[in-house]
């Protein structure tokens, strides 16, 4: 049976991801200024689709066979379809943006797709907690790396 604990860090955890997302936008718009931060927003676009396409190998098939199969198997082959899938999602939106942002594409599209694959792994186990730590670290190291950048 659930316990109320697992609701409220639940919350907690979505609200953390809230303001998060929210401290990224204003640290990027205090750093870059409106026009950067629409540049900014279409690399963010950019990564979300190439997230969405890892999604699709990587997303709820994880949960699915979590388990169902060795979880390193699993995990090994995820990694691999992470992997392949980040780097032709950059490849192919750099050559529509220009390959100077191929670098941050790939880094960041890795990043977060790995990031949803362990949290979705996670999902699978019914280890609602670990599903919501990294669900939160997700835009935390976002922003750690744009003020790396």
């Amino acid at each position: 049976m659930f316990s109320n604990k697992k609701y409220i860090f639940t919350i907690l955890s979505k609200s953390g991801i809230l303001l998060a997302n929210f401290a990224l936008v204003i640290f990027s718009t205090q750093i870059w200024g409106t026009e950067g931060r629409g540049e900014i927003a279409l690399i963010m676009a950019n990564i979300a689709l190439i997230t969405i396409l890892n999604n699709v190998f990587s997303g709820s098939t994880v949960v699915f066979h979590t388990n169902k199969m060795d979880k390193y198997e699993l995990l090994s082959i995820s990694f691999i379809g992470t992997f392949i899938f980040s780097i032709l999602g950059a490849v192919i939106l750099s050559i529509y943006f220009g390959f100077e942002i191929f670098r941050y594409l790939f880094i960041i599209a890795l990043l977060s797709s790995l990031s949803n694959l362990f949290s979705l792994y996670h999902l699978g186990n019914k280890n609602v907690k670990w599903f919501n730590i990294i669900n939160v670290l997700n835009p935390l190291l976002i922003i750690i790396y744009v003020a790396i950048l």
